[in-house]
């Protein structure tokens, strides 16, 4: 579990961030961000669960895809909207391993204490 920050050369932290809210606030940056994350990831935000959201306390145990749903949005328009929603604070788990790379893990790809993912 994490808060769910953006650096952009003025967030430090994961308190109040008024310079996350006005970044995703931007129809523009929104886009760029989306496009970034699609690019580097090849994926949508099903993979990241809500766990804290003190603008939206009935999203907390839901996945972002899941609240997309429920608000008819796409899954960047929604996670965009839940930064909004918490004035930045919002808290996910990112569940970014599958079952086959856990198996890998535990079975053949221990090396010095750390987990080595083929």
């Amino acid at each position: 579990m994490y808060d769910l920050i953006i650096k952009n050369g003025t967030v430090t932290d994961g308190t109040e961030n008024p310079g996350v809210v006005k970044l995703v606030s931007d129809g523009n940056m929104r886009a760029k961000i989306k496009e970034a994350y699609i690019n580097k990831t090849g994926k949508d935000l099903s993979n990241l669960l809500v766990v804290g959201c003190s603008g939206n306390p009935e999203y907390e145990g839901l996945r972002i895809n899941e609240i997309a749903k429920l608000r008819g949005q796409d899954d960047f328009e929604t996670a965009f909207d839940i930064l909004i929603d918490s004035g930045a604070t919002a808290k996910i788990c990112n569940f970014c391993i599958n079952e086959e790379e856990i198996e890998y893990a535990v079975y053949n790809g221990k090396r010095n204490g750390r987990f080595i993912l083929k």
